[in-house]
């Protein structure tokens, strides 16, 4: 059974997106790959050459549904798990595309679990934009519970397709529910996984220094990456992680390498 990159392009140019199937097929040459955009977002041409040329799947959805991101960041999930519920695949890597290396085969990667998570560099009381979700939380407790864990990144995410949707339905019933902002949906991840609200659902967290995806945007991460010659991000100069995420956060010197041909 083949397995499935999933991915949403509503807010990427033509160039970005290109890249990120590029290297993506590059990896991946008999895994599924899939671009959700919004109708008439990029010229379907060249959309329709890229498809064609490495054999991706693009579905687009209607600006109706879907016109601006604090909107896209609930119904990603929702087309996700609609997709999701319509083909059968093995494993299922959720990510962004805009700003998302990869540097070999995320399937690779073995684990026995629902889904895995991908912490990054900081706790979240130590994030610039993460420590301002916690003035969502009213209970002291909880508050400081959640202060004290590591933030984790919902643009990327890994699992079985039965653990992605097990994972899915709940995070949109607390999304839909929460009477938070659309746009609080990581603070909302961060919560259903650090407090284990899915009782079902069983969850491996991977370190940012050590795991298969590296997430690099934070200040605070910058200093463990080193770039070769080649372009090849290492972190901590001896762990080469399978996926690069928020590299374009990066000094302008380094993005150019890392994107060099």
């Amino acid at each position: 059974m083949k397995n499935c990159i999933l991915t949403t392009a509503s807010h990427s140019i033509f160039s970005d997106l290109a890249r990120f199937v590029k290297q993506a097929r590059s990896f991946h040459p008999t895994d599924d790959i899939v671009i959700m955009m919004p109708e008439y977002h990029m010229d379907p041409v060249s959309c329709k050459q890229l498809k064609d040329e490495y054999k991706i799947r693009i579905a687009t959805y209607s600006l109706q549904f879907c016109n601006n991101l604090a909107d896209l960041m609930t119904k990603r999930f929702v087309m996700f798990e609609q997709y999701l519920n319509q083909f059968e695949y093995n494993n299922v890597f959720i990510c962004d595309c805009r700003d998302l290396y990869f540097q070999g085969n995320i399937f690779d990667y073995k684990f026995n679990t629902d889904i895995v998570c991908f912490k990054e560099v900081n706790k979240i009381k130590d994030n610039d934009v993460a420590k301002g979700w916690l003035n969502i939380f009213s209970d002291p407790k909880e508050k400081e519970q959640m202060a004290n864990e590591y933030n984790i990144c919902l643009g990327t995410l890994l699992g079985t397709q039965t653990g992605i949707l097990k994972f899915i339905g709940p995070f949109l019933h607390k999304m839909m529910t929460s009477g938070l902002a659309l746009n609080n949906d990581q603070i909302i991840y961060n919560y259903l996984i650090h407090t284990n609200a899915i009782e079902s659902l069983t969850v491996k967290l991977e370190d940012n220094f050590t795991g298969p995806v590296a997430t690099v945007g934070d200040r605070d991460a910058h200093s463990s990456v080193t770039i070769k010659e080649d372009g090849t991000v290492y972190i901590n100069s001896v762990h080469k992680p399978v996926v690069v995420h928020q590299y374009d956060r990066l000094s302008p010197e380094l993005q150019k390498l890392i994107n060099k041909e």
